[in-house]
């Protein structure tokens, strides 16, 4: 069963079972604006196979949990988005990451490690985090143990049409704003975010931020995706 129960706050819900993978605001439900609501504003959190096999769901009334429930969950019966072609990019661009010199300290972590895990991997195929609405990116999100996953995916691989759609201000508040929205408290848990790019004539492209906790470790992110602003922060990348 479920460790949350009625009373808590949406961020000890957080502490506990991690972000949810989606949520829902009232708006949502009305069907007015869907997937555009803040974290601040949800009503509704789902969480699947948390805990493992099961499907957690979590109502909220100003931000405190009015009710928690667990149903049987099981993966097969999931309709899959169909990212299997995401798997090898990721692997790819993992090895070329451990690789190289730059990121020694970061991929010796324990949640670099885990976001190669099978779990993690598999996340990334059967999870829907498809752009909700025109200029919005996709999302959703989970917690392996350490590391916070953050997943985009999107039908764009030209680097600067990502820019122009998705980052116009930079992918640094757009990162934040994820964070925010699933209620990541930052740099308590290492923080990985992928972003993914398939086009109708199956181009692709994979995008990796990783931010970890330990003070000291060095902060990787999509130098691609960068503003010029951005990049003349000297920001490490991959």
């Amino acid at each position: 069963m479920t460790q949350v129960t009625p009373g808590m706050s949406k961020y000890e819900v957080v502490d506990v079972l991690g972000p949810p993978l989606d949520f829902l605001t009232t708006e949502d439900f009305l069907g007015n604006t869907p997937h555009s609501g803040s974290f601040r504003d949800s009503v509704s959190w789902l969480y699947l196979d948390v805990p493992p096999g099961m499907e957690t769901q979590v109502t909220l009334e100003g931000g405190v949990v009015t009710s928690a429930r667990d149903l049987p969950y099981d993966a097969s019966d999931v309709g899959r988005p169909g990212h299997e072609w995401a798997r090898p990019l990721m692997v790819d661009h993992l090895a070329r990451t451990e690789s190289d010199p730059v990121f020694a300290g970061l991929v010796r972590l324990p949640g670099w490690r885990r976001l190669g895990s099978p779990e993690v991997l598999d996340f990334v195929e059967i999870t829907h985090a498809a752009p909700p609405g025109p200029y919005q990116i996709g999302r959703a999100a989970r917690r392996f143990g350490e590391l916070d996953v953050l997943l985009s995916f999107c039908e764009l691989t030209s680097a600067d049409q990502l820019r122009t759609t998705y980052l116009n201000h930079g992918y640094v508040p757009v990162l934040s704003d994820l964070v925010a929205s699933f209620g990541i408290r930052p740099r308590q848990y290492d923080l990985a975010h992928w972003i993914f790019g398939r086009t109708s004539d199956s181009d692709t492209v994979a995008h990796l931020a990783y931010v970890p906790a330990a003070a000291g470790v060095m902060i990787m992110m999509p130098w691609d995706l960068l503003s010029a602003a951005e990049q003349s922060g000297r920001s490490a990348s991959s």
